[in-house]
C-alpha cells in the first residue's frame, strides 16, 4: 500500500481520527483533512501547554520550598473548586473534540461497495467503530471523573480539618520598632537624634504568626479526636521553627508532668495556680467541668493550649491533634518508615492492637524499616524503659515522617492520605496560612532539628515555680531569636 493509499485509508477510519483527538484535541480533524477545524479545536490545549512551558522556562530554579508554597495555594478551598470546574470543563472539551473528529472522518468516509444489511459486514464494522468511540469517551469520563472525585474529597478534607477563615483576616503586622534606649533621668534634656530620611523599600506581606520571627506549633497525639470526651493526650511536642533560617527545635512534654501552670483564665481554680494532676488528664478534666473552663466544645484543647503556653513561655500559633490509632494506616500508606534506632527496645507486655492480651516486642538498634504497626509499637512502648524514653522515640518517628513526606510521595498517595486525614486530624490553623507554612516546612532540615525533653534529672516530674522559669529559658535559648528590627523576615 502506498503512502497516499495509507493516508486515504486512515482518513476513512473514524476511530483512528477520534483516537488522535483523544491524545491531542484537533489532531484527528487535521488528520482527516480538516486542518483549519483542527487548529481551532487545538487552540485551548496549545495555550495551556504553552503557558506551562513558559512557566517552566522562567522558573527553572524553582525550589522545593516554592513548590510547597504553590501546593498550599492550590489546596485552598476556592482554588480546589476552581480546579474541579476546570477538570469538568476539560472533560467536556476532550469529549467534544473526540466526537467531532469521529463525525468528520465518518462523514468523509465513502459508503461500502456492498451493503449486506445490519447483520452484514458493513453493519459489524459500523458497530465496532461505535464501540471504539464509546471506549474512548468512557476513558475520558473515567479519568476526569476520578480527578473530580479526588478534588472534592480534598476540598472536604480541607474544610473539615482546617480552621475556616472568619472573613475578617488579621492585618499583616508592621515591623516592630528597635529596642528603646535608657530612659533619661529627671531634669535631663536629651538631644534628639537626627531623623534619617526613610528609604522606600517594598515589604513582603507575611502571615500574622510570623511577627516575632518564630513559628510555635503544638503537636498532640491521642487515642481519639477533639470532640470526644475521653481524649488522652499521651504525646505532646512543641515544635519551634526560626522563620529566617528554617532551623527547628522539638521539645517533648511528658504526659506525667505535675503542677503545670495554668493561664489567668483558669489559674484560680486551684490553690497552686496550676493543674495538680498529670498533664495528660487536663483535657479530660476540662471537658468534664464546662462551668470552670471556657471554650465551649473546644474547652479541652483550649485548656491544654493555655497550660503549654504558660509552661513553655510561648504564644502558640497553632495546634495539630492526631489520632494515634490512625497512625498505622498513615505509615502503611507512605510505604513504611526508615528509622535509625539508637537503642534497642524490649517490651515483654506490649498490648495487642485489639486490646486483648500482650505480645513480646523487640526492636534491635540500627537502621530499621517499619510498617505502621511496628512504628506505632516503637513510638508507644514504655515498659522497656520509661515515659521519657518513649518521648524521645516519638520525636524520632516524627522526624522520619518529615523525611519521607516529600511532594511526590504526598501526591502519589493523595487519596489514601485524604481519607486518613479527615478521620484522624484536627487543627486550628487557618487554611489561608497553608502556603507559607508548607513553604517553611520544606525549608526545615530534619537532620538539623534540635531535640530536647523536659525529663529528669534536668526537670523533675513534680514541677515547682523555679522549674517553670527553667523550662522557659530552655525554649527561649534553644534557637537564636531574630533581631528586633526584623522580627518577621520570611525569605523565599
Amino acid at each position: 500500500m502506498t503512502a497516499s493509499e495509507l493516508v486515504s485509508a486512515s482518513q476513512r477510519s473514524p476511530v483512528l481520527a477520534a483516537l488522535l483527538s483523544f491524545f491531542l484535541p484537533g489532531l484527528g480533524q487535521a488528520w482527516a483533512g480538516r486542518v483549519r477545524r483542527g487548529l481551532v479545536l487545538a487552540i485551548p490545549f496549545l495555550a495551556v501547554v504553552g503557558a506551562g512551558v513558559v512557566y517552566l522556562l522562567t522558573n527553572r530554579a524553582l525550589s522545593t520550598a516554592a513548590l510547597a508554597h504553590l501546593l498550599g495555594e492550590l489546596i485552598q478551598p476556592s482554588a480546589i473548586l476552581g480546579l474541579i470546574g476546570l477538570d469538568l470543563g476539560l472533560l467536556a472539551y476532550r469529549a467534544v473534540a473526540v466526537v467531532d473528529a469521529y463525525r468528520v472522518a465518518h462523514g468523509d468516509r465513502p459508503a461500502p461497495a456492498t451493503a449486506t444489511g445490519s447483520g452484514g459486514t458493513g453493519g459489524a464494522a459500523r458497530y465496532a467503530s461505535l464501540l471504539g468511540l464509546a471506549v474512548l469517551l468512557a476513558v475520558i469520563t473515567a479519568t476526569h471523573g476520578y480527578l473530580a472525585v479526588v478534588g472534592y474529597r480534598t476540598y472536604d478534607l480541607v474544610v473539615t480539618v482546617f480552621q475556616p477563615p472568619d472573613g475578617t483576616p488579621e492585618p499583616w503586622p508592621t515591623p516592630l520598632p528597635a529596642t528603646p534606649g535608657p530612659t533619661p533621668a529627671p531634669g535631663d534634656t536629651p538631644t534628639p537624634a537626627p531623623t534619617p530620611s526613610p528609604t522606600p523599600r517594598p515589604q513582603k506581606a507575611v502571615p500574622a504568626w510570623a511577627r516575632d520571627g518564630r513559628l510555635q506549633l503544638l503537636v498532640v497525639g491521642g487515642d481519639a479526636g477533639p470532640g470526644r470526651w475521653g481524649l488522652r493526650t499521651d504525646t505532646m511536642i512543641l515544635v519551634s521553627v526560626d522563620i529566617g533560617t528554617g532551623r527547628a527545635a522539638m521539645f517533648g512534654i511528658p504526659r506525667n508532668l505535675l503542677n503545670v501552670p495554668l493561664p489567668a483564665e483558669t489559674a484560680d481554680l486551684f490553690p497552686c495556680r496550676c493543674f495538680p494532676e498529670m498533664l495528660n488528664a487536663l483535657y479530660t478534666y476540662a471537658m468534664g467541668h464546662p462551668d470552670q473552663f471556657p471554650g465551649g466544645e473546644d474547652r479541652g484543647i483550649r485548656a491544654l493550649q493555655g497550660a503549654v503556653e504558660k509552661l513553655m513561655g510561648v504564644r502558640l500559633d497553632g495546634t495539630i491533634v492526631g489520632d494515634l490509632n490512625a497512625f498505622v494506616r498513615l505509615v502503611d500508606a507512605l510505604g513504611g518508615l526508615d528509622i535509625d534506632v539508637p537503642h534497642a527496645v524490649y517490651d515483654a507486655y506490649y498490648p495487642r492492637e485489639n486490646g486483648l492480651g500482650h505480645i513480646e516486642l523487640y526492636i534491635p538498634a540500627g537502621k530499621q524499616h517499619m510498617n505502621g504497626s511496628r512504628a506505632l509499637a516503637y513510638a508507644r512502648s514504655r515498659h522497656g524503659d520509661s515515659d521519657y524514653g518513649r518521648m524521645e522515640r516519638q520525636q524520632l518517628v516524627l522526624l522520619a515522617l518529615r523525611r519521607q513526606m516529600d511532594l511526590g510521595t504526598l501526591l502519589s498517595k493523595l487519596p489514601d492520605l485524604i481519607e486518613i486525614g479527615k478521620e484522624s486530624l484536627w487543627t486550628d490553623i487557618d487554611v489561608r496560612d497553608l502556603p507559607a507554612l508548607l513553604e517553611l516546612a520544606a525549608r526545615v532540615d530534619p537532620e538539623l532539628v534540635y531535640q530536647a525533653g523536659l525529663t529528669p534529672p534536668e526537670f523533675p516530674e513534680f514541677l515547682q515555680k523555679k522549674d517553670w522559669a527553667r523550662v522557659r529559658a530552655l525554649v527561649r535559648d534553644a534557637l537564636p531569636w531574630p533581631e528586633p528590627q526584623h522580627p518577621w523576615t520570611f525569605p523565599r
